[in-house]
């Protein structure tokens, strides 16, 4: 199999915890050359609208957390649907949580924006899910031998 590298993902999530984990799952699988965290909506928003504004890159993979303060992921979502992206350079979206509330779930389908939702913690595996499914790409994750 081959390995497919993501140019750059972006992490929105209040929790450095979280951020911290998911940013070395990332790390040890080997899937993105840039990861970028956005601890909150309004920072995340900004940082899409400057890579829009500025020519640069846009994330291939948002990866986004439900439950912030202030503004949720749900809010982002909303007003992420007002960027206008180029054909076939609009990143994908992942809404992770540790949240067990079901109207999360029935929430997310009125997003047709989002490709999946994960439960955290993200591991290598669910990254391996992601890349093979919304990459069109096969990935052979690290394996440890002892």
């Amino acid at each position: 199999m081959t390995t497919k590298t993501l140019n750059k993902i972006l992490i929105i999530d209040d929790n450095e915890i979280d951020q911290y984990i998911t940013k070395s799952v990332i790390e040890l699988a080997g899937i993105g050359d840039v990861t970028d965290v956005e601890s909150n909506v309004s920072e995340a928003l900004y940082y899409l609208q400057q890579c829009i504004d500025q020519g640069n890159p846009l994330p291939d993979l948002l990866l986004i957390d439900i439950h912030m303060p202030i503004l949720n992921g749900w809010d982002f979502l909303t007003e992420y649907r007002k960027f206008t992206f180029d054909s076939g350079k609009e990143p994908v979206l992942i809404m992770f949580s540790s949240s067990i509330n079901k109207n999360d779930r029935k929430h997310v389908v009125e997003f047709t924006e989002i490709a999946e939702f994960i439960e955290k913690p993200i591991t290598v595996e669910k990254f391996q899910m992601i890349v093979e499914k919304h990459f069109n790409a096969s990935y052979s994750p690290i394996t440890f031998v002892s």
